[in-house]
């Protein structure tokens, strides 16, 4: 072949007597007195694999310096759904000349996936190349990954990963600057918009306990059956309008809320807020059209309607106006 040309080469490895496992060696490939070294990896897994797994090395360029450790991702999947297992793992580090340098192994339970990280001690070699194995077992089954990578003596990588390093760290100051004012922002405004609710659940909740207060006092003394119906009925519609009235007056506070708070100003609506809350909801009203009726007026009510022809039969139907 001619310098510079290019040929198909077919290869063929043969495993049939190879034990199920991970295979870490070189081609080398003679040219006018050069040998050039072409690391290759075999994997040989069996013939169904229950529990498969990817190996993933998370130093950049797959290129570590001399004593720094090895950090990888690891996910390990369920293949069959077998559901809850325990499988055993094995981690091997070797180069492409036939030498382990790390060896471990450990049982893990697996529910259908698991992804999790790696930390590896390595002492390097006189080989530059290296490759990272991962062999999952699980009774019969041998499922293996691994990841070539390469120890590095160059500076200008740990260089790189010191400014990536820093440009991470830059953009994280800043980035959770932003969250912390946003949050601040938004928590504040959030803050205040409960306060505006619980005041108004505080005013609920004393209207209902004013109206059961005086419903206790008053219902014991009505005698006849129809007086005790007609007071139902007249405080369970003056209750109904009470805390309409009050709706109304929180939806008027809670679209001011809203006006204010498009101008993103914190402190006016804290100040409106505290307004709100001195001023607490004006229940004139109540006192005025809502008065909660007592035994005494009902019954001279009754009365009233009996003097005036009225068939109190229909008294019910009266009230419901």
């Amino acid at each position: 072949m001619d310098a510079g040309g290019e040929a198909n080469i077919k290869m063929i490895f043969e495993t049939k007597d190879k034990e199920l496992g991970i295979y870490a060696g070189e081609i080398n490939i003679l040219s006018d007195g050069e040998i050039k070294k072409i690391p290759v990896v075999l994997e040989i897994h069996s013939k169904e694999v229950l529990f498969g797994s990817i190996v993933n090395i998370l130093q950049q360029g797959n290129e570590v310096l001399p004593e720094q450790k090895i950090n990888a991702e690891i996910k390990i999947f369920d293949l069959s759904n077998i559901g809850m297992s325990n499988v055993n793992v094995v981690y091997f580090i070797k180069d492409f000349e036939g030498n382990t340098l790390l060896f471990e192994t450990e049982d893990l339970i697996i529910d259908g996936r698991l992804d999790y990280s790696k930390s590896f001690d390595i002492v390097k070699s006189k080989n530059e190349n290296y490759v990272l194995g991962v062999i999952v077992r699980y009774e019969e089954s041998v499922g293996t990954s691994s990841r070539y990578f390469k120890m590095s003596e160059n500076q200008e990588v740990l260089s790189s990963e010191k400014s990536s390093l820093w440009l991470i760290l830059i953009f994280a100051f800043f980035f959770f600057l932003f969250l912390i004012l946003f949050a601040y922002s938004f928590f504040s405004r959030d803050r205040l918009l409960n306060e505006l609710k619980n005041q108004y659940k505080s005013e609920l909740r004393r209207q209902r306990e004013l109206i059961n207060r005086v419903e206790k006092k008053e219902y014991p003394k009505l005698e006849s059956r129809k007086e005790k119906r007609v007071y139902k009925k007249e405080i369970r519609k003056i209750k109904k309008k009470r805390l309409k009235v009050l709706g109304d007056i929180q939806k008027k506070r809670v679209k001011e809320y809203k006006r204010i708070k498009k101008n993103r100003d914190i402190h006016q609506l804290a100040n409106k807020i505290k307004k709100w809350k001195e001023q607490g909801y004006d229940t004139d009203i109540f006192d005025k059209r809502l008065t909660l009726p007592s035994a005494s007026e009902i019954r001279d009510k009754i009365k009233k309607w009996k003097n005036s022809g009225y068939d109190t039969s229909i008294l019910e139907k009266r009230f419901k106006r």
